[in-house]
């Protein structure tokens, strides 16, 4: 029994100690698992606050977008503002502008009836008229300074409405046939719808009625051609159901006919130079077109004439513009054919009688041709026995700005020729040097060609010349001697680099300096040049 107590103790003695283990393995694994949990915490929580900033930064940043949104959309605000102010401004300016063209034009119209009835009146008085309101067709035209091309007439005051006859419906107006009048200007269509309406305005008055307005759109087809024509024929029904109004038909054609030049446009078309077909006159009308298209200052005429030409004939243009005259287009007309006068004779150096002191240059070879005075021939002065023939212009009626190859026949020793090809100021004889040192320039003087002249001499020149009524000398620094020159030449680029210029007195060129002529220039036949006298003269500034 004692073995089997024995036995027993020892059995629940192994059970405890078993529990114990137990109990000590779940002690271990809950330690572990509470050391796992507060991992798993610390984790949680350094990822909450990652979250957190990253959240806040987010927000920051659309903070910042919608005050860059408002701001914007303030400065929108503000801007839209200031365009409708302007726009209110611009719209007033135009009401304003408009109602004094319109009273400008009541004006002339009240004046142009006046002088029609008084007219009438006259002719009645005289017996020769027995209807005063069949005997004249005033054209009216608005002449103010400004005003954009043709206006509208004021509203017509006559109250009967007829049918004229065929031949009072004969208007005083071009044919529309839709082209451009000039190129990217468009048709024009707006200035001759107001023409169109002045025109019926006028020959309503002459008839002394009204016309319906079925016979003003009858009329307007009648003056439209090509493809103005085909376009109304194929409209005009529609547009005489909308509304049977030849008002309405002249704005449907004007959508369909008329440009709108934006300010870019205009400057490209004012800036775009002269084409190499067109001439200096054709250039100056294209200038005006486009001025009256866009209704731009006339003042810019001149202007872009002068200074958007390529940099020679803008050089020498310059020297004559003038942006203070009073009337521009004159202006622009003189400087034109200037221009073309210039321009014709770079084109056509030629001979006419002797030729002097020219250089004929072709792509190979330059040489130097002289006059012989004793046969009149041009020879080489490096070869002999050779002669140069060029094309000449021989229509002694066509002045021409002259150059150093380009003589007329009655050119006599006193002569000079005002040159803008030259270097330098050239004579032919080399007593007329003062102070004179001998100079052998291998490459010599540069011609108007683009050769060039040896000289040996180099001094002072003093020329007589005559202005205003007195004798004046004229000294001339550093002028050349050309052996074998036949004329005289000053050279116009030396003038302008000493401060002169070219310039128009009284319908006249002469050379100016700080405001006074220095000697007048006269066009002979094709040539420029003065004349030196010989007389009791005075000392001027060295040119």
């Amino acid at each position: 029994m004692e073995e089997g107590l024995r036995g027993e103790a020892e059995g629940q003695h192994q059970k405890r100690v078993a529990l114990e283990r137990l109990a000590e393995q779940h002690e271990a694994e809950h330690a572990n698992l509470q050391a796992q949990l507060q991992r798993d915490r610390e984790d949680l929580a350094r990822g909450h606050e990652v979250q957190l900033k990253e959240i806040g930064e987010r927000e920051q940043l659309l903070s910042m977008e919608k005050e860059r949104v408002t701001r914007e959309a303030n400065r929108q605000k503000e801007l839209g503002a200031a365009l409708v102010s302007q726009v209110r401004r611009v719209n007033v300016a135009q009401e304003q502008l408009d109602a004094h063209l319109r009273k400008a034009v009541e004006e002339a119209y009240r004046r142009g009836k006046m002088d029609a009835e008084r007219i009438a009146t006259m002719i009645i008085d005289s017996g020769q008229a027995t209807k005063p309101q069949t005997v004249h067709k005033v054209e009216l035209r608005s002449t103010g300074r400004g005003v954009p091309g043709p206006q509208p007439l004021a509203a017509s005051t006559l109250s009967e409405t007829k049918v004229p006859l065929a031949k009072n419906c004969k208007l005083n107006l071009r044919y529309f046939n839709g082209s451009e009048l000039c190129k990217g200007l468009g048709a024009g269509f707006k200035p001759w719808a107001i023409n169109f309406k002045q025109q019926i305005d006028l020959a309503e008055q002459a008839c002394g009625h009204k016309w319906p307005e079925e016979v003003k759109v009858s009329v307007l087809g009648s003056y439209l051609r090509g493809s103005a024509e085909n376009y109304f024929d194929g409209m005009k029904d529609q547009w005489w159901d909308y509304k049977p109004a030849v008002q309405h038909a002249l704005d449907e054609m004007e959508l369909a006919f008329n440009r709108t030049i934006t300010t870019t446009q205009i400057n490209k078309l004012m800036v775009r130079p002269k084409s190499s077909t067109s001439t200096w006159h054709e250039h100056l009308l294209y200038l005006m077109a486009v001025t009256n298209a866009t209704h731009a200052p006339v003042a810019q005429v001149p202007e872009h004439l002068v200074f958007h030409a390529d940099e020679e004939m803008a050089r020498t243009l310059s020297t004559l513009y003038n942006k203070d005259v009073k009337n521009h287009i004159a202006h622009a007309n003189e400087l034109a054919e200037f221009a073309q006068m210039f321009e014709d004779n770079l084109k056509k150096v030629g001979k006419s009688g002797k030729m002097a002191a020219t250089a004929h240059t072709d792509n190979q070879t330059q040489e130097d041709i002289r006059t012989n005075t004793a046969s009149g021939k041009a020879t080489h002065g490096a070869r002999t026995g050779s002669e140069k023939k060029e094309k000449g212009n021989d229509d002694p009626s066509n002045p021409r700005w002259g150059f150093s190859g380009l003589v007329a026949g009655d050119v006599t020793s006193e002569d000079w020729i005002i040159d803008l090809g030259a270097s330098t100021h050239l004579v032919r004889d080399a007593a007329m040097l003062q102070g004179w040192r001998d100079e052998d320039e291998p490459e010599g003087v540069m011609l108007p060609d683009g050769s060039k002249l040896r000289t040996t001499r180099r001094g002072t020149l003093k020329l007589r010349v005559f202005v205003d009524g007195e004798y004046f000398w004229v000294p001339f620094k550093n002028a050349s001697y050309a052996p074998g020159l036949a004329v005289n030449l000053i050279s116009l680029g030396v003038l302008f680099e000493n401060g002169c210029t070219l310039d128009t007195r009284q319908q006249k060129y002469a050379i100016v300096k700080n405001g006074e002529v220095v000697m007048h220039v006269q066009l002979k036949k094709r040539f420029a040049g003065t004349r030196s006298r010989r007389s009791r003269p005075k000392d001027t500034e060295a040119l």
